[in-house]
């Protein structure tokens, strides 16, 4: 390996079709070590639904245990938490996050239906 530039890393291949001659080439646009397999693309970071979803279902959580007065509010992040789990099982390449997220947030949501009918007034 030959460096040029130090930005950018280059190679010394040897062309057998140009009988000796030597052609430099950059390390970025090389071609595939085995060919006709072309590398995966860069994928750039997105943002995450079915990360949001466990997350919203471990906020909901410790809100609805923390403070019996804030039912309410953890019912509200369980449902949020459950259709950022469904937005991350149709858009997202984590399924297996998303459906975590979704369990969670529907067992927790079933948890807090109970105890908001549990400690309704009769």
């Amino acid at each position: 390996m030959l460096l040029i530039n130090k930005r950018l890393p280059t190679q010394v291949v040897a062309d057998s079709t140009r009988q000796g001659q030597v052609s430099v080439t950059s390390a970025a646009v090389s071609p595939p070590i085995v060919s006709g397999v072309v590398p995966p693309p860069n994928r750039r970071p997105g943002f995450d639904w079915s990360t949001v979803s466990i997350a919203l279902s471990i906020m909901g959580a410790l809100i609805s245990i923390a403070t019996p007065g804030l039912v309410l509010l953890g019912l509200i992040v369980f449902v949020a938490g459950l259709s950022m789990g469904v937005l991350g099982w149709r858009r997202g390449v984590r399924k297996n996050r998303a459906a975590i997220g979704i369990i969670l947030n529907s067992a927790n949501l079933l948890l807090n239906v109970g105890l908001l009918t549990s400690a309704a007034p009769r």
